[in-house]
């Protein structure tokens, strides 16, 4: 059955209530009143009397929510009945709060259900039922006035509370309805079938006036973060000779390179070297803070280096501890902060290097005692580097990189690149400038971007033994797909919501911990699903990180943030499930692949305070390869041309209201891409907050600006950019 995300999250909650109600009234006996007895007959009658009324109606029938509603109150009815069997006196308070409670509830929500289907008044037998509710309660305020309210009842008057609260604030977020001119009452959602139509419906005066402040904010972060603080941190001994003549000498040319995606780029370079302890004075003198002054023989970064001679050093594991003590001690001030580091040899101590042809003269550890998680972590945190950086000229740096990443224990903080061909260190450079800068939008509104800092968790990359893995019993709901593009963008455009399904419970097995740390904001755990007569299925299913300080776990883990995220991938789903149609409907001969994306669902395990939500969707196996991100990004090896013209697809047939970007996943043998965690621009930037990857129409632009029209474009009629010519069609311009 169908329901409003509003109704799931209600739903869900009203669970844990029951649960919890169970648990606090499992000691009591007392016995079934004759109110309760009367409330019941009652309330069988009315169903009985709103079946027959319903029957006479449309083809729709019971609304979805009244339906769920029904059945969660016969459920209510049989629990009460079995907990006061064994009872003498009257109806308890607590019982009569949650009637009173859910009558009133049942009614706000039938109020929203009637602002989704046709305009008019309230139907005979909701009449019917608020007058019967209103009368019910009546007699229960008469006979409860003389009770004195149980501990019990007070927890669940003030759980009801909260819950009213959240319901208040969904109910503001609906729109208070749609222009007249666009109403057709013959559409099943009040729209002309001209989907243009879409683009006059309006959100409400003051939310359209926060998306404004927003849009304003979001256009402000995207230039900051364009200025950029980029440091090198180089071996000079003698065998870096090459390199460092490479950063000399390139260093114009990652600039440029950087701002044909970034226009507003504005860099910073700095240089620091180092050598062995005996180099200590002579590192020190030679070190360049950041300057912007680097292009030509005479500037300031290019002079600096130019007096820089590789050599010293003595064994062959070098103080490398230095060098990252100078790096710490630059006047770091850009927004997007990031080290790359180039080195042939590791530092000193046996913990990072495998000895055998090494030479190192300091094996057990550091000369100065200095601690590499200290170290580290005054980058990260202090300097606030946003991306550090190693590239590996040779095999025998792994081992210290390894322990870096233990030691740092920051996720995906610490990148590795493996060093070919020196002319590939230009492309190496630039990627991680424009990915970093990206990254800096995301993660922070103000000031300097920053990791974020989880709590750690430990990993295991391979499946658990699944035969000491415990089973749970999971509920399941999951959003349906809208009818039609027209019915999405309406949603959209309105602030409205997608409708959800329940789906049959199951039994799960969840592994103890997540098998990878590189999500940004969720851990993925391996799952198994048991629903017969269907075989056991291995899933993966994701639960968001906690920050280590100054979060709120329990508004991290809120149903309405694994609503938000389940959302977000139906959408792309469901368009590409419409993409893939219109290019069969086109008879399309290229090369292309399919489009899918994993659909997602809420489990929720466990009863009371322990229960758990997690996103639910299924396992990919294969290389796993990121495509384009959310901003700019496009991976130059691994060029999709089906995945960018359904980006430009999903922004050209939706009128500019909306924009499927962030691709990434795997391909199957079966000429299909299977992709799962997009993001989706929506013009109305307050949609997807939780997420942080909606950058409204300042990301659609940034997206614009770095796609290059295709052959599927042009089969599509997909408006043309500026970047490549192409076949006339209709949609908006993309400029």
């Amino acid at each position: 059955m169908a329901s409003s995300s509003a109704s799931a999250a209600i739903r869900m909650r009203n669970e844990e209530l029951e649960r919890q109600l169970a648990e606090m009234e499992s000691k009591k006996s007392r016995g079934v009143s004759s109110s309760s007895a009367a409330i019941r007959l009652r309330n069988e009658q009315l169903e009985r009397q709103l079946a027959e009324m319903e029957s006479k109606k449309s083809e729709r029938g019971v609304s979805s929510s009244s339906a769920a509603i029904r059945l969660r109150n016969e459920q209510l009815e049989r629990q009460l009945a079995e907990m006061e069997s064994k009872k003498s006196g009257g109806l308890s308070s607590a019982s009569a709060a949650i009637l009173l409670r859910n009558d009133e509830l049942e009614r706000k929500l039938a109020a929203l259900e009637l602002s989704k289907g046709k305009p008019g008044g309230m139907s005979s037998a909701s009449a019917a039922i608020h007058l019967r509710n209103a009368e019910l309660e009546r007699q229960l305020a008469e006979k409860e006035s003389k009770k004195t309210m149980s501990s019990a009842s007070v927890a669940i008057k003030l759980k009801n509370e909260e819950l009213e609260r959240r319901l208040a604030e969904m109910e503001k977020k609906r729109p208070h309805g749609t222009k007249l001119e666009n109403l057709d009452e013959r559409h099943p959602f009040g729209l002309r079938s001209d989907p243009l139509r879409v683009s006059t419906l309006a959100l409400s005066h003051s939310r359209q006036q926060k998306v404004n402040a927003r849009n304003i904010k979001l256009t402000q972060v995207i230039k900051e973060s364009q200025e950029v603080d980029l440091a090198f941190l180089v071996d000079a001994t003698g065998s870096m000779q090459r390199f460092i003549k490479e950063v000399k000498k390139k260093v114009p040319d990652i600039a440029a390179s950087v701002k044909k995606q970034w226009p507003d780029l504005k860099l910073r370079v700095a240089f620091a070297p180092y050598r062995d302890y005996e180099d200590f004075d002579r590192d020190d003198q030679e070190t360049c803070d950041f300057t912007n002054d680097f292009s030509g023989s005479q500037s300031a970064f290019v002079k600096a280096l130019s007096g820089i001679s590789a050599g010293g050093g003595g064994d062959d594991a070098e103080d490398v501890f230095s060098g990252l003590e100078r790096v710490a001690r630059l006047s770091w001030k850009s927004r997007t902060r990031v080290l790359v580091h180039i080195g042939d040899a590791p530092c000193h101590g046996s913990e990072f290097h495998s000895g055998g042809s090494i030479t190192d003269e300091y094996s057990a550890g550091d000369k100065k005692g200095r601690n590499i998680g200290t170290l580290l972590k005054t980058l990260r945190d202090d300097c606030r580097i946003l991306c550090y950086l190693f590239v590996h000229v040779n095999s025998i740096t792994q081992k210290m990189l390894t322990a870096f990443k233990r030691h740092a224990g920051a996720g995906n903080w610490i990148h590795e690149e493996k060093l070919g061909n020196i002319d590939n260190l230009v492309n190496v450079v630039v990627t991680v400038s424009t990915n970093s800068i990206s990254q800096s939008v995301r993660v922070s509104d103000n000031g300097p971007a920053q990791v974020a800092k989880f709590v750690a968790v430990p990993l295991q990359p391979e499946e658990p033994n699944w035969n000491k893995i415990p089973y749970e019993e999971a509920r399941q709901i999951r959003y349906r797909f809208p009818n039609s593009l027209e019915e999405l963008f309406q949603i959209l455009a309105t602030n409205g919501e997608l409708d959800t399904e329940e789906m049959l419970d199951s039994r799960v097995q969840i592994a103890r911990s997540p098998f990878s740390g590189d999500g940004s904001i969720r851990w993925p755990y391996y799952a198994v699903v048991h629903q017969p007569p269907e075989a056991p299925r291995l899933m993966v299913v994701k639960r968001f990180k906690t920050q280590a300080l100054g979060q709120d776990v329990n508004k991290v883990h809120a149903p309405e943030a694994y609503l938000e995220q389940m959302e977000v991938q139906t959408v792309a789903a469901y368009m590409a499930e419409q993409f893939n149609l219109e290019l069969a409907r086109r008879s399309y001969t290229g090369d292309y692949k399919t489009v899918e994306f994993t659909q997602v669902s809420i489990i929720a395990v466990g009863s009371g305070s322990k229960t758990k939500y997690y996103n639910m969707e299924r396992y990919l196996q294969g290389k796993w390869i990121r495509y384009t991100n959310n901003l700019n990004y496009v991976n130059t090896e691994e060029y999709a041309a089906t995945l960018h013209a359904f980006s430009h697809w999903t922004y050209d047939r939706s009128k500019g209201l909306l924009m499927v970007t962030d691709l990434q996943g795997v391909k199957d043998e079966d000429n299909t891409f299977w992709l799962c965690d997009p993001a989706v621009h929506c013009k109305d930037v307050l949609r997807y907050e939780r997420t942080r990857t909606n950058f409204g129409e300042p990301g659609m632009k940034r997206f614009i600006q770095s796609h290059h029209c295709n052959n599927i474009c042009q089969s599509l009629g997909l408006v043309r950019t500026k970047n490549v010519p192409m076949a006339s069609g209709t949609g908006t311009q993309l400029t």
